[in-house]
Formats: structure tokens, C-alpha cells, sequence
């Protein structure tokens, strides 16, 4: 068994979380056609509520925090949260249309927080695309 099965094999026994997937903001600098995250007029989070999610489930086992959104790089504090994950030795990855970080600063500032994975998605490429394109 590899190192990493075994991790998640020991996360079922103790029954505690792997991953959580926080969901940080309702912003998109993009208005893809098929996404399901609407806006609404919803409240956000504060900074230090997220932080305490961060302690607690560090506290729980949990081992992998996933950052999402809408688009998390809208957040603006999400370089505070990342590093917050990062401080807790947690494992960092993050969901995003990719479209923010072709601003140099934005991108050498989110590569100095060593992302363990960063998955853009193609979609929100294309739309960004279509966009510039129509």
C-alpha cells in the first residue's frame, strides 16, 4: 500500500475528514453559462471566520483544505486564508478559472505559497476567451 493510501485508509478508521472544500466567495470575474454558484445577495464569510474553520478542522485530522468559490482569487483576502492553511501545515489546493493569475504579481505571490495542486478550469478559460473573442 503507498504512503498516501494508507493516510486516507487511517482517515476512515478514525473517521476524520481528508478533505474540505471551502466554498469562499460567491465572486466570479466571469459569468460562465453553466455555473451553479449564483450570487444572490448572500453574506460572505469574514477573515477570521475562516481562519477558526481552518483551526478546527486541523484540530479534527483533516489534512487537505480546497479552495473554491466562485472565483477564489476574488477574495480579498484569500492570499491571508491560503497562508493560514499553509501555517497549519495543511495541504493546500485551490479551484479557480486561472484567468487572475496572468497578473505577475498575483501569480509569483500565489506560487510563494508552494500549492500542493491548482486545477484552472477549461471552461472559465473559454469563456474568458469567448468573451475577448465576441
Amino acid at each position: 500500500m503507498n504512503p498516501m493510501t494508507a493516510v486516507i485508509e487511517r482517515g476512515y478508521v478514525d473517521a476524520r475528514p481528508h478533505t474540505l472544500q471551502l466554498q469562499l466567495t460567491y465572486k466570479c470575474n466571469l459569468l460562465c453559462w453553466f455555473c451553479y454558484n449564483s450570487p444572490l445577495g448572500r453574506s460572505e464569510l469574514e477573515l477570521d471566520d475562516w481562519i477558526a474553520t481552518l483551526d478546527k478542522h486541523k484540530h479534527a485530522g483533516t489534512l487537505t483544505i480546497s479552495l473554491t468559490g466562485g472565483e477564489p482569487m476574488c477574495l480579498r483576502y484569500l492570499f491571508e486564508i491560503a497562508q493560514g492553511v499553509r501555517d497549519r501545515g495543511l495541504v493546500l489546493k485551490t479551484y479557480t478559472n486561472g484567468v487572475l493569475l496572468a497578473d505577475p504579481d498575483k501569480a509569483a505571490r500565489y506560487a510563494g505559497l508552494a500549492p500542493f495542486d491548482t486545477e484552472i478550469s477549461l471552461h472559465g478559460a473559454e469563456a474568458a476567451t469567448h468573451d475577448r473573442l465576441t
